[in-house]
């Protein structure tokens, strides 16, 4: 069994990295539409997080694990609140989504 939940941590590692992937370059390519559409299945990676999360608690393992997973659930959390907020839309005049969306063509923003 565990070692089903280190393939599940492993596969869940990459599949995150390629997500990432795709929306960061999406937004270099000025296409947060389409980046937005490669979020969705990012965001849903977290429940598996929570669940490995929630083992590693019943199981008692090292404090590492609290370390590699607690901070992809953070970074998941911001990029819901802040890409997918009720406003709909990122908005580069808006001073958090100027800071977190900055588009790469204008010097003003950078």
């Amino acid at each position: 069994m565990l070692e089903t939940r280190n393939l599940l941590s492993a596969i869940l590692t990459r599949v995150i990295y390629l997500f990432c992937m795709r929306t960061f370059v999406c937004r270099l390519l000025d296409k947060p539409s389409l980046g937005h559409w490669f979020g969705y299945p990012l965001m849903l990676t977290a429940i598996p997080l929570v669940y490995l999360l929630l083992k590693v608690l019943q199981l008692r393992r090292p404090v590492m694990y609290y370390v590699q997973i607690g901070p992809i659930l953070g970074f998941l959390l911001v990029e819901l609140l802040v890409n997918y907020s009720p406003s709909g839309k990122m908005d580069s005049h808006k001073p958090c989504h100027a800071v977190l969306y900055c588009n790469w063509r204008d010097a003003e923003c950078c």
